[in-house]
Formats: C-alpha cells, structure tokens, sequence
C-alpha cells in the first residue's frame, strides 16, 4: 500500500505563507490527504496553532536524515523522502 500526503518545510518567516497555505489546503482537501510542516525548532511554538486534525507540526531535526533535495531556486526548494521509518 502506498500513502500519500503533502510536506511544508517551513521556517519563521514564512508564517504568513504557511498560514495561507493550511487554511487553503484545509478548505480543498477532498481526499483528506494528511499535511506535515516540517520547521526548526526554535519555530514550532509559532506554528502550533497551524496544526489541526489534518496538519501535523514536526522538527525537522526528526525529519531531515530522511530528505533528499531535488532542486533549489531563490524561491523554492524541492525535496523528496528517501526513507522514512
């Protein structure tokens, strides 16, 4: 079986963005995909309030060792998991 969610990797500044993109993702999500924000530490208390049935806060401390990077502009980074436990 293969699931399917969608990740944010996010940081501080980018709060208003990532409150854009929940209440979006919340209000279109008919398959009831879950959602993971992954961001650093010292951002999770700012991002709590995003996190909802659907919406999952994470370290990404947790996350990392499991992400490859797939491309890098000024204004996107793309990444896949390679493995997660």
């Amino acid at each position: 079986m293969t699931s399917v969610c969608m990740m944010l990797k996010s940081h501080g500044p980018d709060l208003p963005y990532a409150m854009r993109m929940v209440d979006s993702f919340s209000a279109n999500n008919a398959a009831g995909l879950a959602l993971y924000i992954v961001v650093p530490e010292e951002d999770r208390a700012s991002f709590a309030a995003l996190a909802r049935q659907d919406v999952t806060i994470l370290d990404e401390r947790e996350f990392a060792p499991y992400l490859r990077e797939l491309h890098r502009d000024n204004e996107l980074r793309l990444f896949e998991v390679v493995r997660y436990p």
